[in-house]
């Protein structure tokens, strides 16, 4: 069994990296096992003298520092149970970067797989998501759930209704995100004339910005429509065509604008934005029954003006990893 992993040893710790990045967009539970098993291939695939001398970029320990500051917040906090969580949800921070710094170069082919398949992935989890807010809907003949104890409406298409079988609507509308530009670079760097690859890949493009902007995720469009815009303004003005690209980029910012307008509960959250009184006011008698009198933007406000109390009298340490 040793010498099969020794011949194939970077197969398969190819082969466990991937399943490492596709996976991300599942369950944590089914991540966690393929991180396992690359930490387990990694740790068998080379010496402790060849790691070593694999570390030569900076980054390295920009990226482990972070790790290492939640590590150092366990001496102080209060919440070990809650700081060992956090630990555990963040071990990803630590592993990848010291997996990925301690090996070989990857090749830009080899980089170009797993991207391709992160994004199938993707794709794929946004399938389920859709079938499974069909299939609520249809059974309970509903678009929506209401919680009378939380004053809250789940809609089976939107942000968490759509995407809790899986992860938050956040992350998941930077996958998406992150996916889009895979795609979009893939398709600018091999757009020679109009072939089915292309097609497909076009239609692959409109169906994520669709999706994003189910799971309505208003830091997650926001960033997109400025990355996407930006990006549209860097081809053309590259190419000396800069009103062409002027005129391209304010046709999909309309585009994007008349879209979140059309679609009642999109609009509600981002209006919510320029809507909201930005302002929480800390009041003991009437805080145990804000439940549903709060918009998100509000309720941020409050979580911010809390973090900010909590911090006062830790400031330059913090409060611990685990309070």
């Amino acid at each position: 069994m040793i010498n099969i992993f020794r011949r194939y040893k970077n197969i398969i710790f190819f082969v466990c990296l991937t399943a490492s990045i596709v996976t991300v967009p599942f369950s944590i539970r089914i991540n966690s096992i393929c991180i396992i098993l690359l930490v387990v291939c990694w740790l068998l695939k080379d010496s402790i003298k060849e790691k070593i001398s694999y570390i030569g970029n900076p980054l390295f320990f920009l990226f482990i520092s972070f790790y290492i500051a939640h590590l150092t917040g366990m001496f102080y906090t209060f919440n070990i149970q809650h700081g060992i969580f956090e630990l555990e949800k963040k071990l990803s921070l630590l592993i990848f970067p010291v997996i990925l710094g301690t090996t070989p170069k990857i090749k830009y082919e080899d980089v170009r797989k797993i991207l391709n398949c992160f994004v199938a992935s993707c794709i794929v989890v946004s399938a389920f998501c859709l079938i499974y807010a069909f299939y609520r809907t249809l059974s309970s003949n509903s678009f929506y759930s209401f919680n009378p104890q939380t004053q809250y409406t789940t809609y089976y298409f939107f942000y968490d209704g759509l995407s809790d079988i899986f992860i938050h609507p956040v992350y998941f509308s930077a996958y998406i995100v992150f996916s889009f530009f895979i795609v979009l670079k893939n398709l600018v760097d091999n757009w020679t004339r109009l072939t089915q690859k292309n097609v497909f890949k076009s239609i692959l493009l409109c169906y994520m910005v669709i999706f994003l902007l189910l799971l309505s995720s208003r830091i997650m469009i926001i960033i997109f429509s400025v990355l996407t815009l930006s990006y549209i303004l860097y081809l053309f003005f590259k190419q000396g065509k800069k009103w062409i690209g002027i005129s391209v980029s304010m046709f999909v910012a309309l585009a994007l604008i008349s879209s979140v307008m059309s679609v009642p509960y999109i609009h509600k959250r981002i209006s919510e934005l320029y809507t909201s009184s930005y302002i929480f006011k800390n009041n003991p008698e009437t805080n145990l029954n804000l439940s549903g009198k709060m918009d998100a933007v509000e309720m941020r406000m409050a979580n911010w003006y809390f973090t900010i109390q909590a911090g006062k009298n830790t400031w330059l340490f913090g409060t611990g990893t685990g309070d």
